[in-house]
């Protein structure tokens, strides 16, 4: 039996002029930390996404309309979630940006079993959180555990 230890990350790696750093897919937690921070936007993108856009134009109307949280999915997705990270992901060109995104869209589709099951676990998890807000509860930190929790066997 394999261990957890030797699971293969889901990794890919985005170049840049300046070098280049690996993404990962965005997890559960991820997803939910996003939502919390960026809630109308988010929902706005999620309809228009299910309004017949395909992937590319959606990642160029988020890196135009809402560059914050182009920054903070790539912050995410790269395994170190912090203000340093952010603030690097804030500097990134549009190009590196829509190859970012590209990938880390890529890879949580694949992590997550395809893109119904996503669909499936963004709304499971925008319910989870307006109905914890609605009850009064708080929701769960904006930290990540992010994409090193995602494996490939």
């Amino acid at each position: 039996m394999g261990s957890l230890r030797d699971a293969v990350l889901l990794r890919e790696t985005v170049k840049y002029a300046g070098g280049d750093f690996t993404v990962g897919p965005l997890t559960g937690a991820d997803i939910l930390g996003l939502f919390v921070g960026h809630r109308q936007a988010i929902e706005a993108l999620y309809e228009s996404y299910g309004a017949g856009k395909d992937a590319d134009s959606l990642f160029i109307d988020m890196a135009v309309t809402f560059p914050q949280i182009v920054a903070e999915i790539i912050a995410r997705a790269s395994g170190d979630f912090d203000e340093v990270t952010l603030a690097k992901a804030r500097g990134l060109d549009f190009g590196t940006w829509l190859a970012a995104l590209e990938k880390i869209g890529a890879l949580t589709v694949q992590s997550v079993g395809g893109l119904g099951n996503l669909a499936i676990l963004v709304e499971r998890l925008a319910g989870s959180f307006k109905g914890s807000m609605a009850q009064g509860g708080s929701p769960l930190p904006n930290g990540s555990t992010t994409s090193e929790n995602s494996v490939r066997s």
